[in-house]
């Protein structure tokens, strides 16, 4: 089994759409109720940021989606990881954040590299922040937007820039911050209201294999599944 852990939960649902969308996984069924119980008593230290999904393939193996709900959890994966081969069955690990995470992130790689368990462990840290991820999708699938989406996606968009600074001290970079979470919340009410799962299924749904390599974390994420 593949295990690829996520800081955070909207994280989990974005490579959970791509997986399905673009790799053909299918979610798995119940009979994974007792491997879901497994993971919730190796993390049971933050029960309520913990979400576990369960995708299965024509490939035999299943791939584990881990939230763990904060960069500071990275570590219980490298505490639990001796577990998670011996009694799990766990494969493989890809361990994926945020750039602020990224000490946190290779910290608790170097961690399990250290109790040699003799399988691959990989980390995929995005250039900026999971908004910027999803900006590269939208981007990517401009074309195939609806005009009348557009036309209201570029016109928020305008009127939001004017409203925050690009100049580089802390002051800019939290409101550059502030200005993707919002840029994502507009992109979310207009192209996939429902909830983030919705966008997500939404964005992927218009993309194909063939864009994976043009979005160099999705290409990683496919590069690691084959390994």
């Amino acid at each position: 089994m593949i295990l690829i852990v996520f800081e955070g939960f909207n994280d989990l649902q974005f490579f959970k759409s791509f997986l399905i969308k673009v790799k053909e996984y299918n979610e798995g069924t119940n009979r994974n109720s007792n491997l879901k119980d497994q993971f919730n008593k190796l993390f049971e230290k933050n029960p309520g940021g913990t979400r576990i999904d369960i995708l299965e393939h024509t490939n035999p193996e299943k791939v584990i989606l881990l939230s763990i709900g904060g960069k500071q959890y990275f570590k219980d994966v490298a505490e639990a990881s001796k577990a998670l081969v011996k009694i799990v069955g766990i494969s493989k690990i890809l361990l994926i954040g945020d750039k602020d995470g990224e000490e946190d992130i290779i910290t608790a790689k170097n961690e399990i590299i250290k109790k040699e368990l003799n399988i691959p462990v990989e980390v995929i840290v995005y250039r900026g922040c999971l908004e910027d991820l999803i900006f590269s999708v939208v981007d990517l699938i401009n074309p195939l937007i609806p005009q009348r989406d557009k036309d209201v996606l570029n016109k928020i968009f305008r009127i939001l820039s004017e409203n925050y600074s690009n100049e580089e001290n802390s002051e800019s970079n939290r409101e550059m911050s502030i200005f993707k979470k919002r840029k994502t919340g507009i992109i979310h009410t207009i192209l996939g209201p429902r909830c983030w799962g919705h966008l997500f299924d939404e964005l992927f749904s218009k993309f194909c294999e063939e864009d994976i390599d043009k979005i160099e974390e999705l290409e990683k994420v496919k590069i690691f599944l084959e390994l």
